[in-house]
């Protein structure tokens, strides 16, 4: 499997078939978001769920495959990525897009999971018919070591096996103190928009738009490592995160 995937791609002259299926599945997603969102805006509910948990698996297989099977995550904390460009290209563009685009995959990676978990609280079923409530949501306090305690452990133990910098093993601390301090704004949230369906929507919309920023952001990488300037074994830049 490995030597596939590190066959010469087809997206572009420079890419390996790993890194263009990847990119065509991170493509796949965001279509899925967006075709579910949609199904939202019209009022059927339960094409709007069952698309909706689809795409978010998709996500997560493709973030566990990309991000940390092969470590790109910890290596993009720590600058280690191949570029063939010049300097000027890779502390002026690449550096401060990578940095964008981490911050929007912990953000993304956040939004999800916790989309799923409030829509879940706030639908009604009647008739058939899967629907958003509109009565007061409040979340439970043992509801929060219910989903942020699995969730760190997780990303607390990748982080420990697999970095060796400091940098490293932020990125995936990270991912699960991020979501705390989501889940701790909820009470905020509770109190400016108590109706469940409502908050529903209007996160939903945000998250949304940060998954369309992230595609974005994604195929600028993709651009830059790939298509540009791709990298040769004489010609690799490190690259500085902007800080």
């Amino acid at each position: 499997m490995k030597a596939l995937l590190a066959q010469p791609g087809f997206l572009s002259p420079y890419g390996t078939m790993g890194v263009d299926i990847t990119y065509l599945i991170a493509m796949l997603a965001t279509a899925m978001f967006i075709f579910g969102w949609r199904k939202a805006k019209r009022g059927d509910g339960a094409a709007h769920r069952l698309m909706m948990i689809s795409a978010s698996l998709l996500m997560l297989g493709y973030f566990f495959v990309y991000y940390l099977f092969r470590n790109l995550g910890g290596m993009m904390a720590e600058g280690k990525l191949g570029f063939g460009g010049p300097d000027w290209v890779a502390e002026n563009i690449l550096a401060p897009l990578l940095t964008v685009h981490l911050a929007l995959v912990v953000l993304v990676f956040v939004l999800v999971p916790y989309q799923l978990w409030l829509g879940r609280r706030a639908s009604a079923r009647s008739n058939h018919t899967l629907s958003l409530s509109e009565a007061p949501l409040v979340m439970k306090k043992s509801a929060w070591l219910r989903v942020l305690l699995p969730f760190l452990l997780l990303f607390l133990a990748v982080g420990l096996f697999r970095c060796e910098s400091g940098h490293c093993w932020l990125f995936y601390a990270g991912v699960p103190v991020f979501f705390a301090l989501v889940m701790g704004m909820e009470r905020l949230l509770e109190r400016i928009l108590p109706a469940g369906g409502r908050r529903h929507r209007i996160v939903g919309t945000a998250t949304v738009f940060a998954i369309l920023l992230l595609f974005a952001s994604t195929t600028g990488m993709y651009t830059m490592l790939h298509v540009l300037y791709p990298h040769s074994a004489e010609t690799i830049t490190a690259i500085t995160i902007s800080k």
